[in-house]
């Protein structure tokens, strides 16, 4: 049987696991905000200050029903009339940003949706790895 490099293997190893370790790290580009401005007025941004007319905002009452939706402006404004009963926002970027007021708390909620597929996959994959080498020195 062909005699295995044990410092070569170890390269490979730790190499490996320094690169599923960089790629499934949880990237923190930016994440999306809802600041309430006025009654009827509210701003969508990223937290690096810019704004995008394609965000979805919906408005819900208490109930959770679906009050109107529309786009914020070229400056982050999205507008709603103050007639109706508007309990939460909600700001979705398509991409996987997603913002929650809850109007009268002042802050809003950022949600950010990872690949966890990815990572669970990585994981896997690094356990296999050690549990072969292992396997592979306990046999020799």
């Amino acid at each position: 049987m062909k005699r295995i490099n044990i410092k070569k293997l170890t390269t490979i190893f730790l190499l490996s696991f320094f690169c599923l370790a960089v790629l499934t790290a949880p990237v923190f580009g930016h994440c999306l905000l809802i600041e309430e401005i006025e009654e009827g007025k509210v701003k969508v941004y990223f937290d690096d200050g810019t704004t995008s007319e394609n965000i979805e905002v919906t408005v819900f009452d208490e109930k959770g029903t679906e009050l109107t939706i529309g786009n914020p402006d070229e400056n982050g404004y999205f507008r709603y009339s103050t007639d109706l009963d508007a309990y939460a926002i909600v700001a979705n970027d398509g991409v996987g940003h997603l913002a929650t007021l809850t109007l009268g708390e002042g802050k809003s909620v950022s949600h950010s949706h990872g690949n966890r597929t990815v990572q669970i996959i990585s994981i896997v994959l690094i356990f296999s790895a050690v549990a072969f080498y292992f396997y592979r020195r306990k046999s020799k």
